[in-house]
């Protein structure tokens, strides 16, 4: 059984010590400001540094992700645009009157937030993307911002005043209300855990933040941590990255510490860390005529990307980096970061099943098929397994 193991980590290192520099990825935008771009979708390609346009929609969007080959974009009036990235960003559907904010997957499905009810509705995440079933004012109160997965479970946040962050059981769809501060409308997750920043507002329309740390095995809030002046909030693998109203930046550890302040020069407008690349990305604009992108890595600012662009939402995808493909094992236990790039961890596993594992890049290219693992014993011994 030693052996086996040593064969099995070997196995892993191999596939996930491949990663990429940014020249080697793509980074897909949503942009707000620019008189040239806003309203759009489209793409940075960093080998060459050039903007490609894909499609124009309404206003601003609220969310981009890649997820095994298909680009899913939310406009600013709720719709859900979806590409076949393999297929030159062919579109294959627009889900109208759906009033989407927040996106997510689990398992076969995919689940979207919705301002207006059912305020989180499921679909199967294949075309044609077929509705199955939502909740509405019954299991969740008021209009929900955004939706992130933990094992079983998904966390919804708020939107505006209403002070809950639901966690909803998605095998029996039985739902918990966690009482919060105002406006709980962002909500990360590091870990496994889940942090949510509640927004209140000063006289000068600055504002404050109070950041919730929510336990996932008993859905209560375990940890607090009061920030004055601060807006926009991101989380990396290990920490939080908080905007501040003066142009700083604060790094927060897990233990809701300020650990780091960062200065940072003008009015940045989008503000989202990728956890595969470790990048920091943000934007800047005057809403008029120009702006433009940016990104950090270990605290060093890098110059500009592209002009006349000020995304509000972003999504790197790497042309090399790989991600472990968990449609059944999710149902079961927690994977996370999921992509990552250099290390997985798994959590709360059985010690008497047998599961098929995929790989897949950030392209939806199968770089591993009919990877079967015997993880009886194995996981018995080693009840957290890291993958390097």
């Amino acid at each position: 059984m030693k052996n086996f193991f040593a064969t099995a980590f070997i196995f892993f290192l191999t596939i996930f010590s491949v990663f990429s520099q940014l020249n080697q990825g793509t980074l897909f935008v949503l942009n707000e400001g620019g008189s040239a771009q806003k309203g759009t979708i489209g793409y940075l390609d960093y080998a060459t540094n050039a903007y490609t346009h894909l499609d124009s929609m309404a206003s601003y969007g609220n969310q981009i992700v890649a997820h095994n080959g298909l680009l899913y974009a939310i406009d600013g009036v709720g719709k859900v645009h979806i590409y076949d990235i393999n297929a030159n960003y062919a579109s294959l559907a627009v889900l109208d009157n759906v009033f989407a904010r927040g996106i997510a997957f689990w398992g076969g499905k995919m689940l979207l937030t919705s301002t207006e009810p059912p305020f989180l509705r499921v679909y199967e995440k294949t075309a044609p993307f077929t509705y199955l079933y939502g909740f509405d004012e019954a299991a969740i109160r008021s209009a929900r911002e955004e939706v992130i997965v933990v094992g079983n479970q998904a966390y919804l946040s708020g939107f505006y005043a209403d002070s809950v962050v639901y966690a909803i059981n998605l095998d029996n769809n039985t739902s918990t209300m966690i009482e919060t501060e105002d406006n709980p409308y962002q909500i990360e997750e590091i870990n496994g855990q889940i942090y949510v920043a509640c927004f209140s507002y000063n006289l000068d329309w600055t504002t404050n933040t109070q950041i919730h740390r929510i336990n996932t095995s008993t859905n209560a809030i375990d940890a607090n941590l009061y920030l004055p002046n601060a807006d926009g909030f991101t989380a990396s693998n290990t920490h939080l990255y908080q905007k501040k109203s003066n142009g700083k930046v604060l790094k927060i550890d897990a233990a809701l510490q300020v650990v780091d302040t960062t200065n940072m020069q003008g009015y940045f407008y989008g503000f989202q860390y990728d956890k595969l690349s470790n990048t920091l990305f943000y934007s800047e604009t005057d809403y008029i005529s120009t702006g433009f992108v940016g990104y950090i890595q270990n605290n060093m600012m890098y110059p500009t990307i592209s002009t006349s662009l000020s995304p509000r939402s972003f999504y790197f995808m790497s042309n090399t980096g790989v991600a472990l493909e968990n449609e059944t094992i999710s149902n079961i236990f927690s994977v996370y970061p999921n992509p990552a790039k250099d290390m997985i961890s798994l959590h709360n596993l059985p010690s008497n099943e047998k599961y098929t594992y995929q790989i897949w890049d950030m392209t939806g290219k199968k770089w591993l098929e009919n990877a079967l693992i015997q993880i009886k014993l194995m996981f018995r011994l080693c009840h957290k397994v890291f993958i390097l």
